[in-house]
Order: C-alpha cells, then sequence, then structure tokens
C-alpha cells in the first residue's frame, strides 16, 4: 500500500503526456481534437498550465447539429470557436472531490473570462447542464474531466 506522498510521486511519474496528447491518445474525443485543430488552443493545452479541461465526448456532439460543427470550422469563426473552446477550460486543476467540496452550486471563471455553473448531480459534478462521465484524467499540466454536452 502506497503513502500519501508515494502515491503522489506514481502519479506525477506514471503520467507523461500534457492535457492535448491525453486526449488525443483516449480516442473518445475525436471531434473535440478536431475543433481544436481548427483553433491555436492546441499549443495552449500543450503548454505548463495547469488547467483543467472540461472535454466533451463524441457522444455529446451528437447533440450538436452537423450543420453547426461546419460552421464552427470556418476559418472565419476561428475567433468564436475559440472562444466556445475557451469556455471548456479553467485555469488551475480541480479534481472532482476538489469541486464538490466547494459551497456549490459556484459560479467559476472560464478561460473565456465567462462563468459556468458546478454543481453536484448525485455523485458526479455537474457543469452547467453537463455531467462529468469520466472524472480525473490527470495529465502533466492539468485534469481532464471528459463531459456528455458541449457547452
Amino acid at each position: 500500500m502506497f503513502q500519501t506522498w508515494e502515491y503522489i510521486a506514481f502519479l506525477i511519474i506514471a503520467q507523461t503526456d500534457n492535457i492535448i496528447d491525453t486526449v488525443i491518445k483516449n480516442g473518445q474525443c475525436q471531434t473535440l481534437v478536431r475543433l481544436l485543430d481548427a483553433t491555436d488552443l492546441k499549443n495552449t493545452l500543450a503548454s505548463h498550465g495547469p488547467f483543467t479541461l472540461f472535454a466533451p465526448n463524441d457522444d455529446a456532439f451528437k447533440k450538436v447539429s452537423n450543420d453547426t460543427l461546419n460552421d464552427l470550422l470556418k476559418p472565419e469563426n476561428k475567433g468564436k470557436l475559440t472562444d466556445i473552446l475557451d469556455y471548456h477550460l479553467l485555469s488551475g486543476s480541480y479534481t472532482q472531490a476538489s469541486i464538490k467540496t466547494m459551497a456549490l452550486p459556484i459560479q467559476l471563471e472560464t478561460l473565456s473570462t465567462e462563468k459556468f455553473i458546478a454543481d453536484k448531480s448525485g455523485d458526479s459534478v455537474k457543469i452547467n447542464s453537463a455531467i462529468v462521465t469520466t472524472a480525473d484524467i490527470f495529465a502533466t499540466n492539468g485534469i481532464i474531466q471528459s463531459i456528455d454536452t458541449f457547452l
């Protein structure tokens, strides 16, 4: 059994990929990766951080029309798409447990400087209407929380 400090050291040593590489290797957020490719956010998600990415999985994007996604991918909408994706990012590392210890519901400021509401839904964390489906995917520069809705 690990002592707490040994477990933390194990997690740090075991994890060698940044957020963007982790999302790509995960394979369940291919639509998100395609949207990130259309912006400069891949560079941000590869930087030092720390960040928390609320990453819509591919099932989340099934709720969005193809026309909307195609429109967001147009070069002239790069700024709008960047703002939307920034809304899925927090500065700092937020685990599901750390969010649950906050005075919920609480507004958290995203990289877009807009705020979303974090709350609990049963045992899961809820971000606006999205539920965290896979919590606490650790990367070298932060944490990924997979969500079921594109914010």
